[in-house]
């Protein structure tokens, strides 16, 4: 492959997750924290067949949503 194909392993990024990646990569237990947020529909997983798939964009969203610690918003 050209070094610039962007399907090359040395230039390829994973757009989806399974939610057992998404524990691994945020260290959130799976069972506990990730699947009761897909239920919930705060983090947003689709079905590829049998698979649950989390796109990036949606586990970025689910993370940056989280609440804050310290400052003024926990204050309040």
């Amino acid at each position: 492959m050209r070094p610039s194909d962007p399907l090359a392993p040395e230039t390829f990024e994973l757009r989806c997750y399974l939610p057992c990646q998404v524990s691994w990569i945020t260290g959130f237990d799976r069972h506990e924290v990730i699947y009761p947020a897909i239920r919930s529909g705060r983090l947003v997983a689709r079905r590829l067949g049998p698979n649950v798939v989390i796109t990036d964009g949606d586990l970025r969203k689910w993370l940056a949503s989280l609440p804050r610690v310290g400052g003024r918003e926990e204050a309040q």
